[in-house]
This record gives C-alpha cells, structure tokens and sequence, in this order.
C-alpha cells in the first residue's frame, strides 16, 4: 500500500509542478509512449507466430493470423511460408525500432522542452528571494539544487515516469496475450514474475530514496569543499592547510562514490540478475510440469517458445519498471525541490513607486529567529536630498538596517514607507531601482571592466562608462591597460586590486544614477588620492539632489551627513 501510495505522491507532485503547457507535452509523450508499447507487443506477437510456425507447422493452419497470410499470399507449403513470415518479421523489426527512434527523440525533446522552462522558473523563484534566503542557506546548496537538480529532472523523473508507464503497459498488453493463448501459462508467469517485481520495488524504494537524498546532500559539500578552496586559496596556503581540505574532500567524495555504487547496483544490476534466474527457473519449471503431467513433447514445445519468446520482451519490461520505479525513489527530493511555494513576487506584476519627499521606517522589528532579535522598534525619516550617517559596533546590525530600508530584508514587524504610503510588494522591484549599494566587499562579474561598470545594461553608454571611471581616479590607469575598459577583471575581480574593485564598484553606483546611494564602509581600500577623488564625486551628488546613507566612522565622510544615528542595544539614536 505505502509503495502505491509513494507513486501516487509522485504523480501528485508532477501534476501540482507542470503548467498546462507542460501537462500537453508530457500527455504527448504518454500517448508515444502507449504507442511505443503497442509496437513492442506487435512485434512480440510476430516473434511468436513465427517460431511457432517453424517448430510446430500444424499451428500454420489453425491460428487465425498465419493462416489467414498462408492463403492470402497464396503460399503453398510450410516451408515456403516459415521462409515469408520470417521475412516479414526482419521487416517489421526494422520499421518498428525505426519509428520508436523517432518516437523516443521526439520525447526526449518534449522532456528536455518542459525542464527548461521548468529550470528557469525555478531559477527565477530563487532570485526573487528576500536577502534572508541566501544568508540563511549555503551557496553550494543552492548551487547543487540549481543546477545538478534541475539538470537532471529530465532523466530522473519525466523520462523514468514516462518509461514507467510504457513499460508497465507492455507487461500488461503481454500477459493478457498470453491469458488469451494459454490460461495456465499466464497464471504461471504472473505469479513466478510479478510478485518478484514488486518485492524488489517495495524493498528497495525507502533505501534507494535515502541514499537519493544522501547524495545529494553529499554533493552539497563536496561544492562546499570546492568553493572555499577557490575563495581562501591564499589562507589554506599560508596555514599549510591544503592537505587538511584534501583530507575533507576525498573523506566526503568516498561516502558520495559509496552511495551512488549502491544506487547503481540495487537499481541496475540485481534486478537484471535476479530475473535472469527466475527466467530459468521458469522455464525449468514448464518442462517439469509437461513431463510430470504427461504432456506430448509437442505441448512441452509450444510452452517453452510462449514462455522464452514472451520472456525476450517482458522480462527486459519488467526490469524497466523496476530501474524506473528505483530512479524515481532515488530522486525524489527533486521533485521536493521543486515543488515549492512560489514567492510573493511571482504572482504580482511591477508597480511604478514615486519618492518625492521621503522615505521612513516606522516600528521596525527584525531578527533571523525569536531568540535573536537584532532590530527593536526602529523608527528613521529620510527627506529627498539628505545624506545620512549611520554608525555602531561591528555587529550591531547597520548592514541589516539598510536591507531592509532597500527591501532587501523583510522586517518582522513594522512598516517601510515611501511619501507616507505603505510599500506595497507589487512595488518592490521599482523600489529597489531607486537604490545603488556599494559595499566593501565588492560583487563583480567576471566580464570587461566596460560590463562591470554598466553592469545589466545590455548597450552600454562609453561615454557615461568613461566619465563614472574618471570621477571615481580610475582614468590614468586604465590607460595603461592594453585592452582598456575592455580588460577583464576575472572571477570576482581577482585581477585588479582591492581598491581598484572599490572604485569600479563606485563607477557602477554613479552609472546607475539612482536616486538614493547606499555607500557601506566604501572607502576603506582606497588610497589616499583616490579617497579624496571618491568623495568630490560623492559631493555631486549632493549638488545634484541624490540622497545617500553612509555605514561608516570616518569623520571626513560624517562631516558630509546632515544627520548621524549610531546604532546601540537594538536601537536607533540620533546623534547629530
């Protein structure tokens, strides 16, 4: 009952995940699928006919289907006819595997069709996460779902479902033709193979879903492994520490090879092996049986070529069910992935947002648990035009506050609201673009200097790119580049320096030219040259109206704030 009850949740998942486009390829390739087996028993049927008519040709006459093609093709011995029909079965083999190639392309397509949309939803729904998401889970998790998940669906599930199905039927269609011929026969087969089947199934479904799920989480780490040896090279290195990592990878890689040996073994070969016994114990038993039963060596004949010819396709059908029934369990935490709750951005459209006058923080509360509050009761006006401080120990939560001032964080309690109406959340995309956050650790992409500066924007303006780099003291050195704002900066800006990747991040800001400007900690890396030119630029935008937020403790940069609040015990005062 429980294995039932896994298929029918599996079912049930695909059903609430597919979209009705989705649901008109996947029943597309069912019906190929039915198809595919209806082929598969045709040719079964033919196969029969055939050893049949050559190892008892009195079956010529008294079968409807061979006797019908003996006098319609006007054939007139045995021999002549067993040489036709074993011709026509060559024929027809080769059209049928011809047409299930192309019905087995054409699935495969519709398959991969429905993943990739699929995968980009997927993708989508986890970028439209609030900041509290990508902190509160690993990279590499999100990585492996994103990726080695969603990859994989194709294969995993909406093939193996599909092949489930067709496979199934072809059992079905192949032990009604043998109830048809031979009643015994049938009640034989079906109680020495299908109970076999479905005990395999049953014991292997709850560990193969297990050791899915293992792997998976297994593979979590290993990029886990991956990632922290590409971001702290210059550490592990300093410490020593690259056998130490090493020692972790391989540690963790043995479980993950561990699991998925099992996996292949349970899933692909002890079915194949079992069956290959139960076939020759089955047909033991039917040469038994017509000897013990004093059955004419013609009977024991004709049950032993239903029986091997019936078993050359049902035992490989059955092995099928049992593999896919096995892919399914073992990835099932796909589909758990994937049926997700779409985020509240999903089902609403963009609404413009206008700030004319300010934007305020009203009651705000905000803590990643209950026990951990880190925000209490926050109240902050910010007019059009005003630049303000905001400083506090490491930890006191300054960074927190601005996220949840730019939407990127959602408070617990309180409102944000812009000209003094409440933020509404078919407005946070628009509210968002009002914002550049430039931050001490700098995110860049692994693209031109031109693309880092511009950023998403898909033409970018030179002339703009240009003039930002130049306010921000980066025009003589860029002159000495080859390449110029054509020179790559590598992954995460690992070939320019530090403040180099400061100004270019500030480059960005201005290019944006939000309306409020986020600036944390920002000019830390920077020269003493360079920070002078980056606050003459942030000067501007004073001039020109902007409004910015500095998280900082330098003087130089306070001075330039109307208002200054520290950040103590939870709470926000003001302090100029």
């Amino acid at each position: 009952m429980r294995k039932y009850q896994a298929i029918s949740q599996t079912w049930d998942k695909l059903s609430k995940l597919l979209t009705k486009e989705h649901k008109k390829k996947y029943y597309a390739m069912i019906v190929l699928s039915l198809l595919s087996a209806l082929l598969e028993v045709v040719g079964v049927s033919i196969l029969l006919h055939t050893i049949l008519s050559i190892l008892k040709p009195e079956f010529i006459q008294h079968n409807v289907l061979t006797s019908f093609l003996y006098h319609r093709l006007g054939v007139t011995d045995n021999r002549t006819f067993v040489l036709v029909i074993t011709s026509l079965l060559f024929v027809i083999y080769v059209l049928k595997n011809t047409i299930l190639v192309q019905m087995n392309k054409r699935q495969v397509k519709l398959a991969f069709s429905i993943t990739d949309h699929i995968s980009g939803e997927r993708y989508k729904q986890v970028m439209n996460q609030n900041l509290a998401y990508f902190k509160r889970r690993p990279s590499a998790d999100i990585i492996n779902e994103l990726i080695a998940s969603t990859f994989s669906f194709a294969e995993s599930i909406l093939i193996a479902s599909v092949v489930f199905l067709s496979e199934l039927t072809v059992v079905v269609l192949l032990l009604g033709g043998i109830l048809f011929y031979k009643p015994f026969l049938f009640l034989f087969t079906f109680f020495s193979l299908i109970p076999s089947a479905f005990l395999l199934i049953y014991i292997n479904r709850k560990k193969l879903a297990r050791e899915g799920r293992e792997v998976h989480e297994l593979a979590g780490k290993v990029y886990t492994n991956v990632s922290e040896v590409t971001a702290g090279i210059a550490n592990i290195k300093l410490w020593n520490g690259s056998a130490y990592f090493h020692k972790r990878f391989e540690r963790m890689k043995a479980s993950l090879y561990e699991h998925k040996a099992s996996i292949y073994v349970k899933s692909n070969y002890m079915p194949i092996r079992i069956y290959e016994v139960i076939a020759i114990t089955g047909i033991l038993c039917v040469v038994l049986y017509g000897i013990l039963g004093d059955k004419g060596i013609s009977s024991i004949i004709s049950y032993i070529s239903i029986y091997a010819g019936v078993s050359f396709r049902l035992l490989p059908s059955i092995n099928r069910v049992i593999a896919t029934s096995n892919s399914l369990s073992t990835n099932s935490h796909i589909l758990d992935f994937l049926v997700q709750e779409e985020s509240d951005e999903d089902s609403v459209k963009d609404e413009p947002v206008v700030f004319e006058k300010h934007i305020e923080l009203s009651g705000i509360h905000f803590g990643y648990t209950h026990e951990q509050q880190i925000l209490e009761n926050i109240n902050l006006k910010i007019s059009k035009g005003d630049f303000i401080g905001i400083v506090g120990n490491s930890g006191s939560g300054k960074s927190t506050l601005v996220n949840i001032l730019a939407s990127l964080l959602y408070q617990t309690e309180g409102r944000l609201l812009v000209d003094g109406i409440p933020l509404r959340s078919s407005q946070e995309n628009q509210y968002r673009y009002l914002f550049s956050y430039v931050k001490q650790d700098v995110f860049m992409t692994n693209d031109t200097i031109l693309h880092n500066v511009a950023f998403v924007d898909e033409s970018p303006d030179l002339e703009r790119v240009l003039s930002c780099l130049a306010k921000v003291n980066l025009t003589e050195w860029i002159k000495t580049l080859s390449d110029g704002i054509y020179t790559p900066v590598g992954e995460l800006g690992n070939q320019v320096s530090g403040g180099q990747r400061q100004r270019i991040a500030i480059a960005r800001a201005l290019y944006k030219d939000a309306e409020i400007f986020i600036f944390d900690e920002v000019t830390n890396n920077l020269d003493t040259d360079s920070r002078q030119q980056t606050l003459k630029a942030i000067e501007i935008l004073k001039e020109t109206g902007k409004t910015a937020i500095f998280i900082t403790h330098k003087e130089d940069e306070l001075k330039m704030c109307n208002h200054v609040y520290s950040l103590e015990e939870n709470s926000l005062i003001e302090v100029k």
